[in-house]
């Protein structure tokens, strides 16, 4: 689950598309495609979304990820020419 916080005056497309995941060797998943269960609490986010200035969005974003493998960064890459580290996760 991530939480995002639109700090800025205008509005913020969060596509789950634009995530992606490294393991500690380098390995990069793109975000997978799932639906939760009907009535569920956190629906997985499957399609983009805007969030407006001082909004907020709490979503579930899924990837398939080997297992056993630890993992080291979560990014985000909101336009072409841009990649965002969200997390390092080297140790969690």
């Amino acid at each position: 689950m991530l939480e995002f916080e639109n700090t800025s005056d205008s509005a913020v497309e969060i596509d789950p598309f634009r995530f992606t995941l490294q393991d500690a060797s380098g390995f990069i998943f793109s975000t997978a495609f799932a639906q939760g269960e009907e009535g569920a609490e956190m629906p997985p986010l499957s399609e983009a979304t805007e969030v407006e200035g001082g909004e907020s969005l709490e979503a579930l974003i899924v990837f398939n990820v080997f297992e056993e493998q630890p993992l080291a960064h979560l990014f985000w890459q909101p336009d072409s020419d841009r990649l965002v580290t969200l997390a390092q996760l080297e140790g969690e």
